[in-house]
């Protein structure tokens, strides 16, 4: 039987009739008004949900099926005496319920930068949003609720999840040399490039030059950067017009980005004496900032405050609080993604001291079997777990969970480098090592506490 119990204001209702106790009801089916306040003009969308619920079992399942209102009316109309049948007449209608008692895998949305691209496989914005199996995350975490996220599902949008990879070309695979005010982040290196970096260590600008700080003092440290900032940003004006204007000549759009090559033509065009000093002055405002080697393996723990630039041909996975904000201290070619430098603004908020030391310490050792926390943050924390060919792991939180394949093979190839997954609340997840090699898996948990705030 399918319950059929109207417009609800949220998902909680409806999962709490799912929990009755009727050996008849299969799944429960429910409208649901959600908002897409990550676009610049937000609207609102009806959503058709339907909760199932698999009982003869000894673990019972419970799956989501949502959609756009009147997607769901063919399955709807079916007689259901069982799970079974609801299941079927989904397939016949060629939609596909997310099963909650397994990982969701992630799919994510590629986001081109000047410097590279990041990979978003959580993100929820207007120039992109994931999917959590068959659905859009922001849809499922609303029709799903607390049957998904726990305490976490007051939170309007989850730990993100993305890879950063730049280019290995040094002048054009630098990151923003940027500070936030809110935005927690850890990177895990997962490749540095042979060709850019021969010795196999990359580098991350982080931080400010602790010398400088020290000889000049915090405010005339400050003096000193915004005259070297002046110098380059008015030399990188004076480029970015000459870029501008073969834009115009193309017929390109002024905040596109264009691949490497087209990138390293223009600047080709570039008078030679314009580049000479183009790269004199960014030396000289590089001496303002400190640097770390990154290998593959290291993490890198980025509070609010800190500038920071990954550096070009160094690849890592990123966890973060889910803030969409920066303030560009510099960049080292033309901007795209904003109007301008926030140089001023960033050096009032932006911490003067050393950035800390990652600190990984042991959650759980057994055979086989190592789970390390890399990252614990107020908001979320990150543990590592490195499995021996044959052992496995159980992920089981009391809220949500996102997870993605560091090294070898996980659960027969399902979780790969690079594969992502969504954990629901409150269940047990199976990860086992498959392969015939060292596995990794990296797990972010958040706190409820703060993700609710």
């Amino acid at each position: 039987m399918l319950k059929e119990l109207g417009s609800l204001t949220n998902a909680d209702e409806a999962a709490a009739a799912l929990d009755a106790d009727d050996e008849d009801l299969t799944g429960v089916y429910f409208n649901l008004e959600v908002e897409n306040w990550w676009d610049p003009a937000p609207e609102t969308t009806v959503l058709d949900v339907i909760l199932g619920r698999e009982r003869d079992v000894r673990e019972p399942r419970t799956f989501c099926l949502v959609a756009e209102a009147g997607a769901l009316d063919g399955v709807r109309g079916n007689r259901f005496d069982n799970h079974t049948d609801l299941l079927l007449a989904c397939v016949r209608a060629g939609l596909t319920p997310v099963d909650l008692a397994k990982p969701i895998p992630l799919h994510p949305v590629t986001i081109p930068k000047p410097w590279g691209r990041e990979i978003w496989y959580s993100g929820i914005e207007a120039r992109g949003v994931a999917r959590a199996g068959s659905a859009p995350l922001p849809w499922l975490r609303a029709a799903a609720g607390k049957l998904l996220d726990g305490d976490c599902s007051s939170a309007r949008a989850p730990v993100l999840l993305k890879v950063l990879a730049p280019h290995p070309d040094p002048d054009f695979g630098e990151l923003y040399f940027e500070a936030h005010r809110e935005k927690t982040e850890v990177y895990v290196v997962t490749d540095v490039d042979p060709v850019a970096w021969p010795d196999g260590t990359g580098q991350i600008r982080l931080g400010f030059a602790p010398d400088r700080v020290s000889e000049l003092g915090e405010a005339g440290f400050k003096t000193a950067y915004l005259a070297a900032a002046d110098a380059y940003r008015a030399l990188r004006d004076e480029a970015d017009d000459l870029l501008a204007a073969q834009r115009r000549h193309l017929g390109i759009a002024v905040d596109a980005v264009v691949d490497l090559s087209t990138s390293r033509s223009w600047q080709a065009l570039l008078p030679q004496p314009l580049r000479d000093e183009l790269a004199a002055a960014r030396d000289t405002l590089a001496t303002f900032s400190d640097s770390r080697a990154l290998a593959p393996g290291d993490v890198v723990c980025v509070r609010p405050g800190t500038p920071h630039a990954l550096q070009h041909g160094v690849s890592v996975i990123e966890f973060q609080t889910p803030h969409y904000e920066r303030s560009i201290l510099s960049f080292s070619q033309q901007l795209v993604t904003q109007q301008g430098w926030d140089t001023e603004e960033a050096l009032g908020f932006a911490n003067f001291g050393v950035p800390e030391q990652a600190v990984v310490s042991t959650v759980s050792e057994s055979d086989g079997c190592l789970v390390e926390r890399i990252a614990d943050f107020e908001s979320f924390e990150v543990q590592r777990v490195s499995l021996e060919p044959g052992v496995g792991h159980v992920v089981a939180e009391a809220n949500y969970a996102i997870a993605i394949g560091l090294s070898g093979e996980i659960n027969q190839g399902n979780v790969d480098a690079r594969h992502a997954l969504y954990l629901a609340a409150d269940r047990p997840h199976r990860f086992g090592n498959t392969g015939g090699e060292t596995a990794r898996l990296l797990v972010a948990v958040p706190r409820p506490e703060a993700a609710s705030g």
